[in-house]
């Protein structure tokens, strides 16, 4: 048996952490933060006994989940393959940890990365939830089951607050194609006015 289809899935899940920025980048986005403090007032304000979390987060994620890979082709799409080689390749500066293409597919990536790990979380909640009682769960059991809840509660946020998120990079890309367009329109012009040699 080969191992070597593992090792690209763990070194494409390096580049992509890498590239994102790591846990740093993670617990410095107020996307993070937002999704906390309403994971916070949601879980608590309702005295230990929420709604179910994997009902809201199977009904709302593979929506999402589509929503996130449209925006991934859309973001590919945008301009041509002359806009596409000048946000990508190689970048000189010490700050950069990859191209601006690069930077947004770890992005798109990490998005999905969350919906998955929530919708996976969700399925295996329900499937529990089906098979047992929670009011006759021992107390150790219950208090996993409510920190179950709580990050189900949590990544379902984050998840949607990390649609806000993509929704801001693809208007930076159009951001970009449009300076990119401006400026490929000024050289035109300057081109055409010149005097025939």
């Amino acid at each position: 048996m080969s191992f070597r289809q593992y090792t690209g899935v763990k070194k494409a899940f390096k580049h992509y952490w890498y590239v994102y920025g790591g846990t740093c980048a993670i617990v410095a986005s107020p996307y993070f933060g937002a999704a906390l403090l309403l994971t916070l007032i949601t879980f608590y304000c309702s005295e230990y006994s929420p709604s179910p979390s994997y009902e809201m987060a199977l009904a709302i994620l593979p929506n999402l989940l589509g929503f996130t890979l449209g925006g991934y082709i859309v973001m590919f799409s945008f301009g041509d393959s002359n806009f596409l080689s000048v946000i990508a390749g190689e970048v000189e500066s010490e700050k950069a940890r990859s191209s601006p293409l690069i930077g947004y597919a770890a992005r798109y990536m990490h998005f999905l990365v969350v919906q998955t790990v929530a919708l996976i979380l969700a399925v295996l909640m329900n499937a529990a939830y089906k098979e047992i009682e929670i009011s006759n769960l021992s107390d150790g059991f219950h208090n996993l089951y409510n920190m179950l809840s709580f990050l189900e509660y949590f990544l379902l946020f984050y998840a949607l607050f990390l649609a806000l998120a993509t929704t801001v990079g693809i208007y930076k890309t159009a951001l970009r194609f449009d300076k990119f367009i401006t400026i490929r329109k000024k050289k035109l012009l300057e081109q055409s006015q010149r005097p025939p040699e």
